[in-house]
């Protein structure tokens, strides 16, 4: 047996509570390989954690976000906003 499924093992024995999708409201599995179970960050859609399938939605909000703020605009770097940052 590898480290990984000794890993594995190991924090499927220590985490014995199985959490909750915040999003879609079922299980949250532990990883097959790396044995983690406590989900993904579900901020922006939701408070707490969330499964891997809705974490691909939790994603496409994030970019969705960036690519509607001025975050991508860097051109503003270069004037405004380098004159606000603190000496």
């Amino acid at each position: 047996m590898g480290w990984g499924a000794s890993l594995s093992k190991g924090l499927h024995m220590i985490t014995k509570e199985v959490l909750t999708c915040e999003i879609c409201q079922e299980p949250i599995h532990p990883h097959p390989i790396s044995g983690w179970a406590q989900g993904h960050n579900a901020w922006p859609l939701h408070e707490g954690r969330c499964c891997d399938s809705c974490n691909n939605l939790v994603i496409a909000e994030r970019i969705s976000r960036i690519a509607n703020s001025d975050v991508l605009n860097w051109g503003s770097y270069g004037s405004e906003a380098h004159h606000a940052l603190p000496s």
